[in-house]
């Protein structure tokens, strides 16, 4: 079964797709460098996922370890990759499942290292954009 696409542009094409989800990654990438994690830029508060962009940069040195350290579901983006690619062919209930299983995941991990007081994942709201202007405009 193949899914629909979310958006159909006109003259739309898989070429076109590919390019605009080009352009998209590319877009991201520079505004993440530029900016960092916009989570934590706009609430001062670490995000699921916090660590993964180093744990990635670490297994591209191959160093396993500080990969986990980072992130210890570090994995995780590459086994929805896969299930992109097989189970999602088969069945879009299944992949959604897939989806669901990983974000749960997500949260239970990140719920269990805020709990430990993971400083990867430490909680700074005072950093976060909207508390500076709540700061500036003198509601908090």
């Amino acid at each position: 079964m193949q899914c629909k696409p979310w958006i159909r542009l006109p003259g739309d094409s898989a070429s076109k797709r590919i390019g605009y989800g080009a352009a998209a990654l590319l877009l991201t990438a520079v505004a993440y460098a530029v900016l960092g994690c916009p989570m934590r830029l706009l609430t001062g508060l670490p995000c699921p996922g916090c660590g993964m962009t180093r744990a990635w940069l670490s297994v591209l040195r191959l160093d396993f370890a500080a990969a986990f350290a980072f992130h210890p579901l570090w994995p995780l983006p590459l086994l929805l990759v896969v299930c992109w690619f097989t189970v999602r062919r088969r069945s879009a209930a299944a992949f959604r499942l897939c989806l669901g299983a990983a974000g749960l995941l997500l949260v239970i991990v990140f719920v269990i290292r805020l709990s430990r007081q993971d400083p990867i994942v430490a909680l700074h709201p005072e950093d976060g954009l909207i508390i500076r202007a709540l700061h500036i405009c003198g509601l908090v």
